[in-house]
C-alpha cells in the first residue's frame, strides 16, 4: 500500500488549538491509502491554519473559500454554524465528534495515564480505538482525522491502525516522560494558548480521578499579537491568567506551581478560591519551578508542565527519556 504525504497543499487543519496534533494524525490516516487524497480540511474551530514554508497561515474563512466541489471538509457535529459555512462551499462535508448526530461518531470515551480508548461508528462500521495519546481532547481531534480518512475512502480498520501506531502527537503535546520513582511527567508545553492550557488541565484532572495526585506547572500564557491599547492589553492579560487560576481550583488540581511574575495572576486567582484544598506557589523562574517540583512530587503523582522554559529545565535536569512511564 502506498504512503501518501499529507502536505499543506492537500490537507489542512484549522483551529485555535489542536492543529499540530491533528495534522500528525491526518498525515498518518491519509497515509493508509493507495491513492492520492482529495483536498481535505479538518475544521476544529473558527481559528486559522498553521503557517508552513509552502503555505502561509490562513483564516478559516479563507481556507473554506479556497475549496471546490471535489474537496472534503470534516467539521465538529456540535458546531452548527461551522457546518453551515462548510456546506456553502459545495464540498463534501462530514461531521465528527462524540455527539449522537455525528456521521463519524465516538462513544465510550475513557482517558487514563495508559492512553485513551473509545469506540467509533461510521454507518454500519464500528471499531474500538486504543490510542497511546493522552487526553480527551486528542481523542476528539482523532475523530476529525478519522472523518477525513473516511471521506477519502480509507477503510476504517486501516485508519484506526494508523492512529494506534502513533506514539506521540508531536513534541511537547501531552508527551509522557519517565521522571523515575513511579512519577508521570507530561510535557504539554508546545502551546501556551489559553484554550490549550485549559484542555491540558482537564486531562490532568481526569488522571486525578484514578487516584493520582495532580501537579500543574504553568507559565505565562500566549495571547497572540494584539492591536489593543497598552491598558486594555494588560487587562485582557490579567483576565486570561485569572481564568486559568480559577479553572485549576474548579478542576481540583492538587498542587499548582506558577512560573514567573508575568503569570502571577494565575496564582492570585487560585488563592482567592476558598473551596480549594490544594496549594499554589509562585516561583521566580524555571529553575525554581524544578526545585519546587522536587519538593512536592511523590510516587504516583502526575505532573503536567505547561511552561516552555520549565519544561526545558525540568527535562534537562531529570535526564528524562520520552515515552516511559507507561
Amino acid at each position: 500500500m502506498g504512503i501518501v504525504q499529507a502536505t499543506a497543499s492537500v490537507a489542512t487543519v484549522v483551529g485555535t488549538v489542536g492543529r499540530s496534533s491533528t495534522s500528525a494524525m491526518l498525515t498518518a490516516v491519509l497515509g493508509a491509502t493507495s491513492h492520492n487524497p482529495r483536498r481535505t480540511v479538518v475544521l476544529l474551530s473558527r481559528g486559522s491554519s498553521e503557517a508552513a514554508p509552502d503555505a502561509p497561515a490562513k483564516s478559516w474563512g479563507e481556507v473554506l473559500s479556497s475549496l471546490d466541489l471535489e474537496s472534503i471538509v470534516a467539521v465538529p457535529a456540535s458546531d452548527a454554524r461551522l457546518i453551515e459555512a462548510a456546506r456553502l462551499t459545495g464540498a463534501r462535508v462530514v461531521t465528527f465528534g462524540f455527539d449522537a448526530t455525528a456521521e463519524v461518531r465516538g462513544a465510550g470515551l475513557h482517558a487514563s495515564t495508559g492512553g485513551t480508548d473509545y469506540a467509533v461508528t461510521i454507518g454500519s462500521d464500528r471499531a474500538d480505538v486504543r490510542l497511546s495519546l493522552l487526553g480527551e481532547h486528542l481523542a476528539e481531534n482523532s475523530l476529525g482525522a478519522l472523518a477525513a480518512a473516511h471521506a477519502n475512502g480509507v477503510p476504517l480498520a486501516n485508519a484506526v491502525a494508523a492512529l494506534e501506531a502513533l506514539s506521540a502527537a508531536g513534541e511537547g503535546i501531552m508527551s509522557p516522560v519517565d521522571a523515575g520513582g513511579d512519577i508521570l511527567l507530561i510535557d504539554d508545553s508546545a502551546s501556551m494558548a489559553p484554550e490549550s492550557v485549559t484542555a491540558g488541565l482537564k486531562a490532568l484532572a481526569m488522571f486525578g480521578t484514578e487516584g493520582h495526585r495532580t501537579v500543574a506547572v504553568i507559565g505565562e500564557l500566549d495571547l497572540g499579537p494584539s492591536e489593543d491599547s497598552a491598558a486594555l492589553a494588560a487587562e485582557l492579560h490579567r483576565e486570561a491568567h485569572d481564568r486559568i487560576g480559577r479553572i485549576v481550583v474548579r478542576l481540583n488540581i492538587s498542587s499548582l506551581i506558577v512560573v514567573g511574575d508575568n503569570a502571577r495572576h494565575i496564582h492570585n486567582a487560585a488563592g482567592l478560591e476558598g473551596s480549594w484544598n490544594g496549594e499554589s506557589v509562585l516561583v521566580a523562574d524555571a529553575a525554581a519551578a524544578y526545585d519546587r517540583v522536587r519538593e512536592v512530587v511523590r510516587p504516583g503523582d502526575v505532573v503536567l508542565v505547561k511552561s516552555r522554559e520549565a519544561a526545558t529545565t525540568i527535562l534537562s535536569a531529570l535526564g528524562a527519556q520520552q515515552g516511559g512511564a507507561r
